[in-house]
């Protein structure tokens, strides 16, 4: 199943809890993939961010950066262009895996959740949209280049408010 909406960007850039963004946009996409399981089991959802940063002057690239092309590196065939290692090579795993799974009729107990989310690059809009929208699972793995190391813990930023009772006043006192 796969289901897509238009985000609301006022609304989501006006809740007090919405983490930021670097990058202005008049529009954006939610979607989000599920292959459904047969129920009771717990959900995985497979987060992975389709924006890239911005690449700079384009006359220091050798080609169109968002255009994919195949070259020989130290003798091995690799795929270059903006965001194939960051992270668009993990999303295209991400469902690949779930097309694996559906194709071979293998049936979980639990919900597979794919999110392909906007705006990971400059604050999060994408997942925090998610969360909005009603988004849950019971784990989670984001595809992010790591080398092949399993990072189990949160590499990001925290973004959150801070109320403290009392009277302002100088930090001298």
């Amino acid at each position: 199943d796969v289901e897509t909406w238009d985000i609301d960007l006022d609304a989501v850039t006006s809740d007090p809890a919405f983490p930021g963004q670097e990058v202005e946009r008049t529009a954006a996409v939610g979607v989000v993939g599920t292959l459904r399981g047969t129920g009771g089991g717990r959900s995985l959802l497979l987060d992975g961010h389709t924006d890239v940063v911005p690449p700079g002057d384009p006359g220091a690239w050798i080609a169109d950066p968002f255009v994919m092309r195949r070259e020989e590196v130290d003798g091995v065939e690799t795929l270059l262009g903006r965001g194939t290692c960051d992270m668009k090579a993990g999303v295209v795993a991400s469902f690949v895996a779930l097309r694996a799974l559906r194709d071979a009729g293998v049936r979980l107990a639990g919900d597979v959740i794919m999110a392909p989310v906007v705006g990971e690059e400059d604050g999060g809009l994408g997942t925090f949209e998610l969360i909005r929208h009603g988004v849950r699972a019971d784990a989670c793995i984001i595809p992010e280049p790591t080398d092949l190391d399993i990072v189990p813990a949160n590499g990001g930023a925290l973004t959150f408010r801070l109320r403290v009772p009392g009277r302002a006043v100088h930090a001298s006192r």
